[in-house]
């Protein structure tokens, strides 16, 4: 059941995403989307597309939700490596989690 879900959820994070972004499997069951030179403010709105589509989803008469963290990049801090932006994100998930779950928390 979990491979089915995770394959579900997969295909919702295709759908919403341009040909440029990158979709990848992170970890057991969290995803990564790499999305070159898009504003925060695109981002948030195309996650919440995914989050309200995911939560609409059955799977064998299973709800289905997603928790989601941003961290971003807008070209300013020179010095912020990938892991950087991989922890922030992270932190961000983190957040969405303490604060209930089947929400985005966006690193600042």
């Amino acid at each position: 059941m979990g491979d089915t879900i995770l394959k579900e959820v997969a295909l919702a994070l295709k759908r919403h995403t341009r040909f440029e972004d990158v979709v990848a499997r992170y970890g057991g069951e969290e995803f990564a989307i790499i999305m070159p030179f898009t504003p925060r403010e695109s981002i948030v709105e195309m996650v919440e597309r995914i989050r309200a589509e995911i939560e609409m989803m059955r799977v064998s008469g299973i709800g289905i939700t997603i928790s989601v963290g941003i961290g971003h990049f807008d070209g300013q801090e020179m010095d912020l490596s990938y892991k950087d932006l991989i922890q922030r994100a992270d932190e961000a998930l983190y957040a969405a989690k303490r604060k209930g779950k089947n929400r985005i928390e966006v690193f600042v």
